[in-house]
């Protein structure tokens, strides 16, 4: 019932602000077509009829895509990287994308982020941590998993770079 509350709430002062700005543009430019202010007010109408949020976040995208950064004291390569994956399946760890600069890798992965959090750290890195992905890499790697591929279309990108 609270939450219920706050979101009435907010989505009040979020029609308010549009008030506000409404009246701000009007007294401001008074010569502007009268359209434009109908529109304006129709907009300020909607968002206080409907009660409907629309929110649009990354993070919401219920996906088991991430990537890891890690760095190890000797350099590794994809191979010692899939060794240490080993134990775990394919639905648990699958590497989409692998670069190393230097002792530093960063990882596109498909499966259990736990799970292979837990895996790379077997072999004390210096350095693993979780990073958020892109718009792009989300939708690349969704589409490759549905046999679309981005290989022609985008030459620079590569599978492994070693």
């Amino acid at each position: 019932m609270r939450e219920a509350f706050i979101t009435i709430l907010n989505m009040n002062i979020a029609a308010s602000c549009m008030i506000l700005i409404t009246l701000g543009i009007r007294a401001m430019w008074k010569r502007a077509p009268h359209r434009l202010f109908l529109v304006l007010w129709v907009l300020v109408a909607l968002r206080l009829l409907c009660p409907v949020m629309l929110q649009s976040d990354i993070g919401s995208l219920k996906t088991n895509l991430f990537k890891i950064q890690v760095a190890y004291r000797t350099e590794y390569d994809k191979t010692d990287i899939e060794r240490l994956f080993a134990n775990l399946s394919d639905g648990e760890a699958r590497i989409l994308h692998f670069v190393r600069h230097g002792r530093v890798i960063n990882i596109i992965m498909r499966g259990d982020n736990d799970k292979v959090m837990q895996a790379l750290g077997e072999d004390e890195p210096l350095l693993v941590e979780s990073l958020p992905l892109t718009l792009e890499e989300v939708f690349t790697y969704e589409m490759e998993a549905l046999g679309y591929s981005f290989e022609a279309v985008l030459p620079g990108k590569e599978a492994v770079n070693e």
